[in-house]
């Protein structure tokens, strides 16, 4: 059994052969997700009226970190122990490019910090992951949405009805003021849709 994202999973395994431990295999695999609610388009309606754009963040590079339930399991595993970068590559599989560009997201949305050798959470991490599912999820969203990108990608999405394609994104972050090389832009605008695509995924 694993719990992440707040689901619950479970796995069940069979060995073909009984004497041989390399023969086990996967029969099925069972999730569960217990008192979560759909955020409503409504929340998110309300959520982006509020939303005050921030400036990019100093010194961190634009995100190239595409599945972004993967960097929520890693800001859940911080929220019991900090982390060394080894720790982290041997804990997901990762090579240690993967573990820079996940925590280098973490960073960029001001949800993870490095102070010396081990990666920490933010005190607003820690708050946002003791909160509610519903409540949670709204706030990661927030974080997300504060950056002028991804905000103006959402806003997009909301305008077609439908996740804007890579060319689509790629157009807008050429007008934006972002420090991307044009041989990395492409690159990144896979983790914009992404991640909008991720958002999209938790509303009703």
């Amino acid at each position: 059994m694993t719990y992440s994202n707040d689901i619950f999973s479970f796995f069940i395994y069979e060995f073909v052969d009984i004497l041989d431990y390399n023969s086990i295999t996967l029969v099925e695999q069972k999730n569960y997700e217990i008192a979560s609610e759909k955020i409503q388009a409504s929340e998110v309606e309300l959520l982006l009226s509020k939303i005050k754009v921030v400036p990019e963040p100093a010194k961190i590079p634009f995100p190239q970190a595409d599945k972004f339930d993967r960097l929520i399991d890693l800001i859940s595993l911080l929220l019991e122990n900090g982390l060394t970068s080894n720790d982290i590559t041997e804990n997901y599989q990762f090579d240690k490019r993967q573990t820079n560009y996940y925590t280098s997201a973490g960073k960029y949305l001001g949800l993870m910090e490095k102070p010396g050798k081990i990666f920490t959470l933010t005190d607003e991490a820690k708050y946002i992951l003791r909160q509610p599912h519903q409540l949670k999820y709204l706030k990661l969203i927030e974080k997300i949405l504060a950056h002028e990108v991804f905000y103006q990608v959402f806003q997009l999405s909301l305008k077609i009805g439908d996740i804007p394609s890579k060319e689509q994104i790629t157009k807008l972050m050429y007008e934006s003021d972002l420090e991307i090389g044009n041989t990395t832009i492409d690159r990144r605008a896979s983790t914009v849709k992404g991640w909008i695509y991720w958002i999209w995924s938790q509303i009703d």
